[in-house]
């Protein structure tokens, strides 16, 4: 107790204060590289904090690693149970092949200078070697500091290359100290990281002191909702079954970076080295943004002037510039045939969001013409050209009636226009202000596929004089200028393909289309000549509408669907055989479609349907046995 006691009193001298200003912005508005180092299983509060961090949409997360606390025996057992939980958030966001996970130092530096190699102290250095110049690496250390500082002590050159971030230390009468548990058990590797040089900031533990959060309000935003939010609800009531309040410390040191107007940050001087200090927190605002960052429900992305008052029927693009495009359906009801108080009918919208799906334009009109243009879908050529490719009805002979509101506009005979397209050089700001029809008698609700070689596949349906509905493709070599005659898909005697045709490229070359039939039962089949000719429709084996087809940069590809409400199915094996399926929402209009995130999620949009339809957007990531919701 004497050495610990000589240790400590290093740091009972005074520190001189100055306000520190708000950590500037990576250049160019990058998101920062961050990097964790976590006890995760010593306490309640750790995961929470990881999971703020691991979600937010502002961090570029290139690290998790753990660490362990107390005495030589239990450090190796802690560190394995740390890296153990760490191993398990990272695979319920589906993110274990995209975050490093090293393990970390079996024991604490043992010496003021003796530091503990690890895969995780290695991992820290070609980290932070790999930033580039003029960034650091953030390096969050939420327990003891042996993996950052030996690090440090390994590589003393990364000192310039990252910032340190600690939950750890007290300040108290402006004195710096060592008596809170993180430092106290790491020592060694705590003066080192105040005399080494690296730009330190610690969210002290006295500032924490009524940074209190209760078991209910937990309960209330996360338990039943599956996923990492119920495993954190089990963290707490299996480490701490009769708290109903505990101080979930970590939190706090992502939430004033995150936030940093909810922070006070005072640079100190502690033994001739500038430190930084928050010395104060809006504990009711760090609460709100908390849970309001990690609340995963779906938004509506289609409310505005141009959208009139029913929104449907959407579609989402990556275009090459890293916009997400989203067009859909606005009219007045689920049919919007022109009236003389609506007398253009439906119209197509847009909305652009130009970061990852967080914020969104205003509706704007794609396309408006006299008829009810509807059910618009998105591609973006080799060369850039965006195409937009919808269909449109109107009543027969162009009659029509008064107003809006009359049950007999439902009632009236119809004529359709066709497969129409309209095109966009500017990546979806300005459009043709004429439609053109390419493929008459038929009609599309899935965009144009492009494959390797330049051709464009397009996915077709129509009614037959049979009374069954018939599915179909056509092709183009030129780009969509011009179409050849459009290929029926057989299906089985007696069934009808009300089809909403989509294609995808399998990995060995064939095509892969998915239809609707009139039984509710999703149905198939494969071309190996690009779509010259289709094998014989047959089950797919679940129920499925409007069918959306997505390939995700690991391979794997999304079925987006209605029935069973809005859901998704998954294929890991080229659609031989699928998972799901995987309910998005309750509602019932679907028609998803779905983008990758940057971060490896996934965004979808689709449609309420009902009085009032919306256009709704939820991120979410793959997890192993569905889906993990994630906020926007």
């Amino acid at each position: 107790m004497k050495k610990l006691h000589l240790i400590a009193m290093a740091w009972l001298v005074g520190a001189s204060l100055a306000p520190a200003g708000a950590q500037p912005p990576a250049p160019g508005g990058e998101k920062p590289f961050v990097y964790i180092d976590t006890d995760m299983a010593a306490e309640v509060d750790d995961p929470f904090a990881v999971y703020r961090a691991l979600i937010a949409p502002e961090f570029e997360i290139v690290g998790l690693s753990s660490i362990g606390w107390q005495g030589p025996l239990d450090f190796p057992v802690n560190t394995r149970a740390s890296q153990r939980m760490n191993e398990e958030m990272l695979s319920l966001l589906g993110l274990r092949d995209r975050v490093s996970h090293p393990i970390g130092a079996m024991s604490p530096m043992p010496g003021p200078e003796t530091p503990v190699d690890s895969p995780a102290a290695r991992d820290l250095i070609a980290r932070a070697r790999a930033v580039p110049e003029g960034r650091k690496l953030q390096v969050f250390v939420l327990g003891a500091y042996t993996n950052v500082a030996s690090a440090l002590l390994l590589d003393p050159a990364i000192k310039e290359k990252m910032t340190v971030h600690v939950m750890g230390f007290r300040f108290d009468d402006e004195r710096l100290t060592p008596t809170e548990s993180n430092t106290r058990g790491d020592l060694h590797a705590a003066a080192h990281l105040l005399k080494c040089g690296v730009e330190l900031k610690a969210m002290v533990n006295s500032t924490l002191r009524h940074f209190q959060w209760s078991k209910a309000d937990v309960d209330a935003h996360f338990k039943g909702k599956g996923g990492v939010r119920d495993y954190l609800v089990d963290r707490w009531e299996s480490y701490a079954p009769r708290d109903p309040e505990r101080t979930l410390w970590d939190i706090a040191v992502f939430e004033a970076v995150l936030r940093p107007e909810l922070a006070t940050l005072t640079e100190i001087e502690h033994e001739g080295s500038k430190v930084y200090v928050w010395t104060r927190v809006d504990i009711p605002g760090m609460k709100a943004d908390f849970w309001e960052a990690t609340k995963a429900d779906p938004v509506v992305i289609s409310r505005g002037e141009a959208a009139h008052r029913y929104q449907a029927f959407p579609d989402a693009l990556r275009l090459k510039n890293g916009d997400i495009l989203v067009a859909f359906y606005a009219g007045y009801n689920h049919v919007s045939l022109a009236t003389d108080d609506f007398p253009l009918g439906g119209r197509l919208c847009v909305v652009r969001s130009s970061d990852e799906g967080r914020t969104w334009s205003e509706p704007a009109v794609l396309y408006d013409d006299a008829d009810d243009n509807r059910d618009p879908h998105l591609a973006q050529l080799d060369d850039g050209t965006v195409v937009c490719s919808f269909f449109s009805i109107a009543e027969k002979g162009r009659r029509r009636l008064e107003r809006s509101d009359d049950p007999r506009n439902y009632e009236l005979e119809r004529t359709e226009t066709g497969v129409q397209v309209v095109v966009s050089h500017d990546d979806g700001r300005t459009w043709e202000a004429e439609a053109r029809e390419i493929i008459p008698g038929w009609v599309c609700s899935a965009p144009v596929r492009q494959l390797p070689d330049g051709m464009c596949v397009l996915g077709l349906y129509r009614g037959d004089k049979s009374g069954l509905s018939v599915a179909g493709t056509a092709r183009s070599t030129d780009r969509g200028r011009t179409w050849e005659a459009p290929v029926e898909i057989k299906a089985p005697e007696g069934v009808g393909l009300n089809a909403e045709t989509d294609v995808i490229r399998l990995a060995d070359g064939r095509l892969y289309a998915a239809m609707r039939s009139f039984t509710d039962d999703m149905y198939f089949a494969t071309s190996d000549d690009d779509a010259r000719s289709w094998s014989t429709a047959e089950k797919a084996g679940f129920p499925a509408h409007a069918p959306h087809l997505n390939r995700l940069g690991d391979g794997r590809i999304i079925l987006g669907h209605r029935l069973p409400k809005t859901s998704i199915h998954v294929s890991d094996d080229e659609a031989r055989t699928w998972r799901g399926p995987f309910q998005i929402d309750d509602c019932i209009g679907a028609y998803p479609a779905t983008v990758e995130l940057k971060d490896g999620g996934v965004l979808i949009v689709y449609y309420t349907e009902g009085g009032g339809s919306a256009i709704r957007a939820r991120r979410f990531r793959l997890a192993p046995d569905g889906v993990e919701f994630l906020p926007l």
